[in-house]
């Protein structure tokens, strides 16, 4: 039986920021099970990477758009345009909608 490495915090400096940063040894664990490289990048520098500003404040206000679902008539918001063309559903639908079709994990 192989036995279970044992991980201790690592600080680490970023390739952008040259910030240091620390890499846990619970997401070391987490790297090492999805096969992931150690990140190169402090958390702050991924998401600006990412453009993912929208996540930490700069844009709290997400445009939502009501819909009604294709479904069960249900009334609700989506953060996309939808499409006259195609069906939209409430969470709930689409949910069911995937399973139905097979395509949830």
């Amino acid at each position: 039986m192989m036995d279970k490495i044992e991980f201790q915090d690592k600080i680490l400096i970023c390739r952008d920021c040259s910030g240091e940063f620390i890499f846990t040894a619970r997401e070391q664990d987490f790297f090492v099970s999805k096969q992931f490289h150690t990140p190169t990048r402090c958390k702050e520098c991924r998401i600006k990477r990412k453009g993912l500003q929208s996540l930490i404040g700069s844009n709290p206000q997400r445009e939502l758009y009501e819909i009604t679902c294709a479904k069960c008539g249900k009334k609700n918001k989506v953060p996309f345009k939808p499409s006259p063309e195609k069906a939209v559903y409430c969470n709930s639908c689409y949910r069911a909608v995937k399973e139905e079709k097979g395509n949830i994990r």
